[in-house]
């Protein structure tokens, strides 16, 4: 297909990259193999801003200024004071209702108080998605997916790629992750992920992994899991 599109590589956890884009899009699936892949020519930077709440409206500053109209999504998170991946309450918030944005400066101003944690000092944060103009030439963003389904059914792999060659912001995630059924309630995951980038000439990379068992069954609902993130593992 040919227009406006998700990226749709949500599938893992490590490897995650949600974006709306206008280009191309394929998908074939069979028995054994799938794969998705798209490929987008824009003069548009994808930022993400975490913010944490300080008790009051406003203003709040995002990163970058000469935000493209429309193109922002703005949530509260309430994250685990203990595990910051696990997030305990997500709330998308609607503009002009719950906050003004000026999208030329940059600024957020909210119509209620966001406070800085919760009554269990849970920390609150403001999660800000938008695009940007790149004033450079266009650049070429494109990702996909391959997984194999291996015999009787029982597990899976899939690699995942992507590559950002946005003008200053350059960006490569690679990924591999394995899901393995041992019974009707008992499941296993691992993934691996890497990233690179070069952000105003500088660069950095970063990893992560994940090791998860998940236990479901009538009577017992349980997970174990190790995980762990480099500080640099971003785009």
């Amino acid at each position: 297909m040919y227009g406006d599109f998700d990226s749709g590589l949500n599938v893992t956890k490590l490897s995650k990259y949600k974006r709306r884009l206008t280009g191309l899009k394929g998908e074939y699936s069979s028995k054994k193999i799938r794969v998705s892949g798209f490929a987008a020519d824009t003069n548009q930077a994808f930022i993400k801003d975490e913010i944490l709440g300080d008790g009051t409206s406003g203003l709040y500053y995002l990163s970058r200024k000469n935000v493209v109209i429309n193109s922002e999504k703005i949530m509260l998170e309430t994250r685990d004071r203990f595990k910051s991946e696990n997030i305990i309450k997500s709330q998308q918030l609607q503009p002009f209702l719950d906050y003004n944005i000026d999208p030329e400066q940059g600024t957020v101003f909210f119509k209620a108080p966001v406070y800085r944690h919760d009554s269990n000092f849970n920390p609150i944060y403001i999660v800000a998605e938008y695009e940007v103009q790149n004033a450079a030439e266009q650049a070429i963003i494109a990702g996909a997916r391959i997984s194999l389904s291996l015999p009787a059914d029982r597990s899976e792999m899939g690699i995942t790629l992507l590559s950002d060659s946005t003008p200053g912001a350059q960006a490569e995630l690679q990924g591999v992750d394995v899901d393995y059924r041992i019974s009707q309630t008992s499941q296993l995951r691992a993934e691996y992920a890497r990233t690179s980038k070069t952000t105003k000439g500088v660069e950095s990379t970063g990893n992560a992994y994940l090791l998860e068992l998940v236990h479901n069954s009538k009577t017992v609902k349980s997970k174990v899991y190790l995980r762990q993130q480099k500080g640099n593992f971003s785009l």
